[in-house]
């Protein structure tokens, strides 16, 4: 630490800290000797005890805001107890126990066991799980009332440095929203850090695998993908892209001696600046695999600039130990090992931490460390930060993205993700990156593969991984003809899907609602909603129920049971309209999954060229559109840089009314950024419209076309817009 003025000051560079000044609720908080409950919300409590009677606000790993509000509140001394009482709930206290003990809801409800009925929330990693696996809890409950402990949360100090609490007793967060789970998760988000807007390059598909590339084979790779029309928006470059094998016999003969590495293998890449020039002109972004554990040897190209920054002596040969604690090892592994490749290219890093979870500050994972500081740093230009990594406890929301780890190749894994990806959003972890099709061990089946795919299109991110033993590899054309070409088609229209994926990548950010969310978030209280767990809302139009069975021999389909709602469905793919309910059992081909459109549902595609990997905002956009009474507002920006946070975007709403004896479907103005505003063509692809006598289509409030039924029910219009939004 550095001195100014007589106040320890932190070395760290400035993009590597965070200014929080809302972290306080003492206008909020009641005191009863070593016991301090402050009223976060009328549903949110939180409890601290702490015989020094100090108590802590400081922000922490998991929590940084505590004046989110000011809730009106009373405290009822009852002797052995006391009551907060807010407008929505009351919170026993017992002072013997130095907890609450019981909340009791407006309805008279009462509620004592704190972990009955919890609905789950994540878990570090997947690696080497074939199957389910335990879940941490989250903050929403059936019950009603659920616990966040935050005691061995460390916290920042007042210049962003983390460090250990004085106090060690108890810090409990006690979220009792009822069934209210949006609003539970949106004020997790309040207190503890939204989750970003991520890039939109993100959105689309990602090729990843642990293999030994040479340069020409990557780019042949990426050359076949483009000549099948099948678009990747992000190249991965695993391990191999540094030195790994015969490296000095001092550093040891273990599989992992190779893991750590920062100069690039020039046998596999002459020159990875050439290489990383002619991703980007191919309209790749670039991530790389990071295991920092070992530090920075002698054999690495940067590791005299390294020794020199750290005074290590170089003479000897002394390894540059890895130590996230220490503030000038940190300014130095970003100045010396990250910011001069990011210069010739790499757009973001996949920090693929497994090397342990203790540093020398009590209860201090480097996960945790390794996620916030990459994440700072990589925003410290204009361009919005990004990093994949695994999931280090409440708080991992604001660094995006997840990895969830090296999975098993078989069914039990494909089970098990489509609730795990769900499930997550009781945290706030809404970024998932799953090994789509399995990393390793496992067999090889056209039919997990393909199911696998199906089901990672419609994923928070869909990213293709697997180990490099040849039977592994995750090209369609490695299965058969007809598993490719189904493949193939899912792949492209998971990039057609990125205006609807961006749209509500923004509505994570803005409004706090995952992209994925279990189907209890907006039926809590219909029994049948807990009873599917592998289905779940992608994004606010559709609901989405993966197959993960094989299908019957004798009649070649799959059958999975789907909760449906009151109301319309119709699947997107086949065309079948459900009326909801209850539970449905579809059976499909190996041919499509049930995703299923809502009544009145407005799904904006792109329909620009197949064959591209663009992810510029598209200059036609196709608009599926449903039966049924809704709204769909369209965000859009430049998709990379942070200046929407300077109002610079633009929101196009669409709406679809069925309550007269026609359909009216309206476009409405841009609003937003002229600089983003631009001629746009729409095609309107009416999916389901039997039964109509007239279909109308306004702009404005004012009529521009006006269609009779079609006789199969699927009708388009095609409409051009100036800038200005007057018919051309």
């Amino acid at each position: 630490m550095s001195e100014y003025k007589g106040v320890l000051m932190s070395k760290l560079n400035k993009e590597l800290l965070i200014d929080v000044k809302d972290s306080r609720a003492i206008r909020q908080s009641y005191i009863f000797d070593d016991i301090r409950v402050s009223v976060l919300t009328d549903f949110l409590l939180r409890i601290e005890v702490d015989e020094t009677k100090t108590f802590e606000d400081s922000p922490t790993q998991g929590v940084l805001h505590r004046n989110i509000g000011h809730p009106h509140f009373d405290i009822d001394d009852c002797g052995k107890y006391f009551n907060v009482i807010t407008s929505k709930v009351t919170f026993k206290v017992s002072k013997r126990k130095k907890k609450v003990v019981a909340v009791q809801f407006m309805n008279g409800s009462v509620v004592k066991n704190f972990k009955s009925g919890n609905l789950k929330g994540t878990v570090r990693t997947l690696d080497v799980t074939g199957g389910a696996v335990p879940l941490d809890d989250g903050v929403i409950s059936r019950n009603g009332v659920a616990l966040y402990d935050d005691s061995k949360s460390l916290i920042f100090d007042e210049y962003g440095k983390i460090k250990e609490r004085s106090c060690k007793e108890s810090d409990i967060y006690i979220f009792a929203y009822g069934h209210n789970y949006r609003e539970a998760i949106k004020d997790l988000y309040k207190i503890s850090g939204n989750a970003p807007l991520i890039p939109r390059y993100a959105l689309g598909n990602w090729w990843s695998r642990y293999k030994e590339y040479t340069d020409v084979e990557y780019k042949d790779l990426m050359r076949r993908f483009s000549d099948k029309k099948i678009p990747f928006t992000v190249a991965t470059i695993d391990m191999d892209w540094h030195l790994v094998k015969n490296l000095p016999r001092k550093y040891g003969n273990g599989y992992r001696v190779g893991w750590t590495g920062y100069t690039w293998n020039e046998e596999l890449f002459p020159n990875y600046k050439s290489f990383l020039a002619w991703l980007h002109e191919h309209g790749l972004k670039v991530t790389l695999n990071l295991h920092p554990a070992d530090g920075v040897r002698a054999y690495e190209k940067m590791y005299m600039d390294m020794a020199l920054e750290l005074g290590v002596d170089y003479r000897n040969e002394d390894t540059v130990e890895f130590d996230i604690t220490n503030e000038d090892f940190v300014n130095a592994y970003f100045k010396v090992l990250h910011h001069p490749y990011e210069k010739d290219g790499v757009d973001f890093w996949w920090i693929d931490w497994q090397q342990g979870n203790k540093t020398i500050i009590e209860n201090l994972d480097p996960l945790f460390l390794l996620n916030h500081y990459h994440y700072l740093d990589s925003g410290r230009g204009e361009e919005r930060p990004l990093i994949l990594s695994r999931y280090a406890g409440i708080g991992s929301q604001r660094y995006p993205l997840g990895f969830s780890g090296d999975t098993v190749m078989n069914w039990g894994s494909l089970a098990f993700q489509p609730y795990f990806t769900a499930t997550a959003s009781n945290v706030g972890y809404t970024w998932w990156s799953h090994d789509i099709g399995g990393h390793f061990y496992g067999i090889k089946d056209d039919e997990l593969y393909l199911r696998w795919v199906q089901f990672g299109v419609f994923s928070p991110i869909f990213r293709l991984h697997s180990t490099k033993n040849e039977l592994m590899g995750k090209e369609p054309w490695n299965y058969s003809l007809s598993t490719e070409r189904v493949a193939t088609r899912f792949m492209r229209f998971r990039h057609s899907l990125i205006p609807y994926i961006y749209t509500m990548n923004y509505r994570t950010y803005h409004d706090g609602i995952a992209l994925v969310e279990p189907m209890y978030y907006t039926h809590p209280e219909d029994e049948l909603a807990y009873s599917i767990k592998n289905e779940y809302m992608f994004g606010s139009e559709l609901l989405v129920a993966p197959i993960v069975s094989k299908v019957d021999n004798k009649t070649g389909v799959a059958s999975t049971l789907v909760y449906l709602p009151e109301g319309r469905w119709t699947d997107i793919f086949t065309g079948s309209v459900y009326i909801g309910g209850g539970i449905v059992e579809m059976n499909r081909g190996l041919e499509c999954i049930p995703v299923l459109a809502k009544a009145g549902a407005i799904v904006p595609i792109t329909c620009d060229n197949s064959n591209s990997n663009s992810i510029a905002l598209p200059e036609m956009l196709e608009l599926l559109v449903y039966r049924g009474t809704n709204s769909f507002v369209l965000y859009e920006d430049d998709g990379i840089t942070k200046n929407y946070e300077k109002g610079i975007y633009i929101k196009r709403k669409f709406s679809i009314d069925e309550s007269h004896d026609r359909l009216i479907f309206d476009i409405f103005p841009e609003e937003g950024d002229e600089s983003l505003r631009k001629n746009r063509k729409f095609k309107i692809s009416f999916m389901d419209i039997v039964g109509y006598i007239r279909v109308e289509v306004r702009l404005n409030n004012t009529i521009i076309s006006t269609n009779v039924d079609s006789d199969d029910g699927h009708l388009v219009y095609n409409v051009e817009l100036c800038s200005q939004d007057r018919l051309n």
